[in-house]
């Protein structure tokens, strides 16, 4: 938390409220260290797709997007859509093993 806070220049009170209100939106997602129920060593990460998009490739380029350079935006974009989708095909997986799991059709 005090890391946020250092970079965006706001007290740790106002980070902890807009943290509290974008994980209960399920924007962001918070990770404890395994066996811990309240850690300073939180991790907090992007969890919807489309903001994690946004802030990865859209404000480097905002200017080319705003002109309609859209094929020179896609150029500059599209070496690391692999990297980005990386995370987002976990993530399909997991729901889908954990679908079958529910639905009893583990084999």
């Amino acid at each position: 938390m005090s890391e946020i806070s250092e970079k965006i220049g706001e007290n740790t009170n106002v980070c902890a409220t807009y943290l509290k209100n974008l994980l209960s939106l399920g924007i962001v997602r918070k990770e404890l260290p395994y066996g811990e129920k309240m850690s300073r060593k939180a991790i907090y990460s992007i969890e919807d797709n489309m903001f994690r998009f946004w802030y990865r490739f859209v404000p480097e380029n905002y200017s080319i997007i705003v002109r309609g350079a859209a094929d020179l935006a896609y150029k500059r974009i599209a070496p690391f859509l692999s990297e980005y989708m990386d995370h987002v095909f976990e993530e399909i997986c997991k729901q889908y093993l954990w679908k079958l799991l529910l639905d009893g059709d583990v084999r």
